[in-house]
């Protein structure tokens, strides 16, 4: 009976040491979330306060002024390729051009021309292509002939072979028998 009252004592003891950790625990978390509210609150103080307005929409004016004289200038080179020749002048020297007006016009007969040529050239390479191609396949398949055909010849030569080792043996066997007949007759005489 001793030894239960003791035991209870214990288990007393230790709840109340578990409930005073608790509290402990309880008034620390208390006291952090007091300082993260003041550390907050103090930092949102220091912060600079900022106004916002909507813009309006007003019109701007600007003008500029200036006197002088009007004096050509604004001439511009034109260049072609080399090698084309131009077939009509569409303005005259003075006439005043805007983006996009059509100065002159080139001959397409040239250009005609050196496209053909590039043409004739792109098939001539591409008849090459086709031929390096074609001959490739051919050597290829020449290839698998040819060793088509020595496998043909080394099969052929190992039948050969194997026969003619058959009959080397059978030709062995029979002069081995020859002998033995040939000694066997040859003890009788002795």
């Amino acid at each position: 009976m001793v030894v239960m009252m003791e035991q209870d004592e214990e288990k007393i003891l230790s709840r109340k040491r578990l409930e005073k950790w608790i509290k402990i625990f309880l008034i620390f978390l208390a006291f952090m979330w007091l300082c993260t509210i003041i550390s907050r609150s103090i930092y949102v103080s220091k912060l600079p306060q900022v106004k916002t307005e909507l813009p309006l929409k007003r019109y701007i004016e600007h003008i500029v002024e200036a006197d002088g004289i009007v004096t050509a200038g604004g001439e511009v080179a034109v260049n072609t390729l080399s090698g084309l020749r131009i077939e009509k002048i569409n303005v005259q020297q003075g006439d005043a051009v805007k983006s996009g007006d059509v100065l002159f016009t080139i001959d397409t007969e040239d250009l005609k021309s050196i496209i053909a040529a590039k043409e004739t050239e792109l098939t001539k390479l591409q008849l090459q292509l086709a031929d390096a191609e074609f001959n490739q396949i051919l050597g290829a398949q020449k290839k698998e002939i040819a060793l088509l055909w020595a496998q043909e010849d080394y099969d052929n030569a190992d039948k050969e072979t194997a026969l003619a080792v058959q009959r080397a043996q059978e030709a062995l066997s029979k002069a081995q028998g020859e002998l033995q007949k040939h000694l066997g007759f040859g003890t009788a005489y002795l």
